[in-house]
Order: C-alpha cells, then sequence, then structure tokens
C-alpha cells in the first residue's frame, strides 16, 4: 500500500466513527459510520469469517446504537438478509455517479 493510500485511510478514520470487536485480545471485527447529525451511516461492518455467526456483528450495531440513540441508523449494504434479520428495512437505493 502507498503512503498517500496510508494517508487518505488515517484521515477517512479520523473522520469517522469506529467501533472494534475482540475476542480473546485478538480483534475479530469492527464497524466504520459517518454521523452528522441528521444519522448514522454504517459504511463498513466487517467480522472475521471464522467469528461469524457468534453475535460480534449484532454487538457492533448495537454499540453504536447505544451511543446515538436518538440518531436514525443507516446501512450501505448489499447483504439485505442479514440486517433484515437484525429488524432493518430497505428503503431505497444507492446511485453513484
Amino acid at each position: 500500500m502507498s503512503d498517500d493510500a496510508i494517508d487518505t485511510f488515517k484521515q477517512v478514520l479520523l473522520e469517522s466513527e469506529t467501533f472494534v470487536c475482540e475476542s480473546t485480545g485478538t480483534i475479530c471485527g469492527y464497524l466504520r459510520a459517518l454521523v452528522d447529525g441528521f444519522g448514522i451511516y454504517i459504511s463498513e461492518l466487517y467480522v472475521a469469517p471464522h467469528y461469524r455467526r457468534h453475535g460480534y456483528g449484532s454487538q457492533l450495531l448495537a454499540k453504536i446504537k447505544h451511543k446515538y440513540p436518538s440518531q436514525p441508523v443507516y446501512v450501505l449494504s448489499d447483504e439485505d438478509a442479514y440486517y433484515e434479520k437484525l429488524g432493518y428495512r430497505r428503503v431505497g437505493s444507492v446511485f453513484q455517479l
């Protein structure tokens, strides 16, 4: 990875809200979201394959909802079945320019 890419990634992390989950001292997943005062926009939710189906993704989502209880939470994802299982519902589409 180039130095420019690393610097860009560091800046993105500074401008977003990031939560990490651990299992026995090992980072097993993270959630990254943008918070603008109108809503929470989850752009990344990742749990390492070995740790999936143990509730880590749900825990990460619960953490951000707990920190911002009055803000609506929006997810940018194609994993509809996962989020629908957690009670989320599709409300629109994302378009790229």
